[in-house]
């Protein structure tokens, strides 16, 4: 991958090539750079990552050298290394150079590619819509193709989901689409959704079941399981609430806001609310606010940051697993959410741009844990949502 450098670096001298075994010395972890250290090298003082020393001793061969380049000057990256790049410039000379300092010249056309080639018809709409010259009205098309009879939504909209049932989940994530891209909630499809949550809502708990039994009968991850829902949650209570508010009939909205009641009782109590509980109580949030609802008061405005606050992982090592990141809080510098967050976002927006895998994409940070043609499907489907969400929020943030 070719990298344009935006910002002179002077480097800190050349270095000679250190074996594999060498021993390595006064390891220091560096303060303001996670999974480096300052450490000792045959007299030398320099730095090193973290994963190159075993016990006191080179993993492998590590020259140190940082090359001294100017802003404009091309290279091409050989290794990520945490917020560092090995790189190499057009004479051949290889060294380090700090992540920061460099823009892909290609990277955007490398995922636009990778997108319009891998990911489903639904996600590429989604990029022509956004980088394009796409419109709504193709994102809507593709959604419809995964609306059943009764109006609910199945058929692996969520990834994971592959069953063809119509279920709360994946009806939800119709909703959620319908928010993002600004599609026609006015038109026949959508009241038949709502219909949809009206004949199917039940006497327990969380109003909907997240998912039907019919689950078992289809590959799946462990995490959709078929279980008694004998507590309640707004996953997807609050996402379907909202719904049901600004968008139904007299009835539809009556029981709209009987859940939006609900969830805000559960959003000012004690309950533990986990990550996905917090962004459906979002868009419950966000939407009522905008349409100028009095049922958003001070205090609940207060709880949802306080929710978003204990949720959000500030901690880059951990970013690799499932953990909520600054940036799945606040798409934007716009966001109501954005101050939550902020002293996370520059360091979750470069940590973005330098985990891509080797197509320039990101896989995601779960697995169904088995090795199967839905299981690899799934990523890949995933990976293509991934894909145009980053980009998307990159772009807003100004970064692309």
């Amino acid at each position: 991958m070719k990298l344009r450098v935006v910002d002179n670096h002077e480097g800190e001298g050349k270095f000679p090539l250190f074996a594999k075994g060498t021993a390595v010395g006064d390891l220091v972890p560096c303060k303001n750079t996670p999974h480096w250290l300052s450490c000792v090298i045959n007299g030398h003082n320099t730095y090193i990552p973290d994963t190159f020393v075993v016990n006191g001793a080179l993993a492998r061969d590590y020259d140190p050298t940082e090359l001294m380049l100017e802003a404009g000057q091309v290279v091409a990256l050989v290794e990520v290394v945490f917020e560092w790049l090995y790189v190499e410039d057009e004479e051949g000379k290889r060294g380090w150079l700090p992540a920061e300092k460099v823009v892909s010249l290609t990277w955007f056309e490398i995922v636009e590619g990778w997108v319009k080639r891998n990911a489903r018809p639904l996600e590429v709409a989604k990029w022509d819509f956004i980088f394009g010259n796409g419109s709504k009205e193709a994102i809507l098309s593709e959604l419809l193709k995964f609306q059943n009879a009764d109006g609910g939504f199945g058929n692996g909209l969520e990834p994971d989901l592959i069953l063809p049932h119509s279920n709360s989940i994946t009806s939800a994530e119709a909703i959620f689409t319908a928010s993002k891209y600004g599609l026609d909630c006015t038109g026949d499809w959508f009241a038949r959704l709502l219909d949809c949550f009206e004949n199917s809502v039940q006497n327990i708990p969380r109003f909907w079941e997240a998912v039907p039994k019919e689950v078992e009968d289809y590959p799946r991850p462990p995490w959709w399981n078929y279980g008694s829902d004998d507590k309640f949650s707004p996953n997807p209570c609050a996402v379907i609430a909202a719904a049901l508010i600004l968008h139904g009939t007299k009835t539809q909205k009556q029981l709209g806001l009987t859940v939006a009641h609900k969830c805000f009782e559960f959003l000012l109590s004690d309950e533990f609310c986990g990550d996905h509980d917090s962004y459906c109580l979002i868009l419950l949030v966000e939407k009522l606010h905008a349409a100028g609802s009095d049922l958003i008061t001070d205090d609940i405005l207060s709880a949802m940051k306080q929710k978003i606050k204990a949720n959000v992982c500030y901690d880059e090592s951990k970013w690799h697993k499932y953990h909520p990141q600054p940036l799945n809080f606040a798409h934007s510098p716009i966001s109501m959410w954005h101050d939550c967050v902020e002293e996370g976002i520059e360091n979750n927006l470069k940590y973005w741009m330098v985990t891509t895998n080797d197509d320039g994409v990101w896989k995601p940070h779960f697995s169904w844990g088995v090795d199967s043609e839905a299981a690899r499907q799934a990523t890949k489907n995933w990976m293509g949502a991934i894909a145009v969400g980053r980009m998307t929020i990159l772009r807003d943030y100004g970064v692309i």
